[in-house]
């Protein structure tokens, strides 16, 4: 009988030796950063300059498309067939959808790990002993995004669709919080929905963990309802999760 360690090593191993996910953990974080990052030159000062922000919003952005993992490591092409051998193997259920959310969210941490050490050394600020208390936010809100991605592909019971879906949602939830560009020049109703944007706070608190010394109530309330989040989501695709849909 397999265990949960053993599910998780294999899952996690299946990502770490395809390029295309490594890519999207490590190279599109840091490209897009360096991108954005050039573009916005001049529009900060003070402490924060633009490559600080960026890399802030695009990592809060990075840490919520984990759910592209677990969608990916469950219904990917080359790893569903895979994937449905263990359906039929002495496995619950639940210890096989759970170690997609762990094997993505660690696969997650370990890109965002490779992508702070690089930061760091590029001179961009993340706080103090690069960014602990953000770290475990982006380590938390990683970790419910995969449980998301793991629910909604079980509802979809298709990895495109499931993509396109989650994209989407995170999208609209990018821009309306001003991950790429402010909105709230466009009018009261843009500044409205900018204003009461989930990915707002989340950027404000984080701006206060990194620039105006901690926002610990802030951080622990964000780790604490991203752990609940988790815990409904993966609830959530066990309840939907039929074997028989799979094959």
């Amino acid at each position: 009988m397999k265990s949960l360690p053993t599910l998780v090593r294999r899952d996690a191993r299946n990502m770490i030796i395809r390029p295309t996910f490594l890519f999207y953990a490590t190279g599109f974080p840091l490209m897009m950063i360096f991108l954005l990052g050039l573009l916005s030159q001049g529009f900060y000062s003070g402490p924060m300059s633009s490559w600080d922000v960026v890399a802030v919003n695009l990592l809060l952005y990075q840490a919520l498309l984990s759910c592209s993992m677990s969608t990916n490591s469950f219904l990917e092409r080359t790893l569903k067939a895979p994937n449905l051998r263990v359906l039929f193997a002495p496995v619950r259920p639940l210890d096989l959808l759970l170690s997609k959310v762990l094997a993505s969210t660690l696969f997650c941490l370990g890109g965002f790990v490779f992508v702070f050490v690089v930061l760091e050394v590029l001179g961009v600020h993340l706080g103090p002993l690069c960014g602990l208390e953000f770290f475990g936010m982006i380590a938390a809100l990683s970790l419910a995004s995969s449980a998301l991605g793991l629910w909604v592909v079980c509802l979809v019971q298709d990895e495109s669709g499931a993509n396109m879906v989650l994209n989407l949602g995170i999208g609209i939830l990018a821009c309306t919080g001003g991950v790429f560009f402010s909105i709230e020049h466009f009018g009261p109703v843009a500044a409205a929905f900018a204003r009461y944007s989930p990915f707002t706070w989340l950027r404000e608190i984080a701006f206060k963990i990194i620039w105006n010394g901690g926002d610990s109530m802030g951080c622990i309330a964000t780790m604490a309802l991203s752990l609940v989040a988790a815990v409904a989501f993966l609830g959530a695709a066990r309840a939907s999760f039929k074997t028989e849909d799979f094959v």
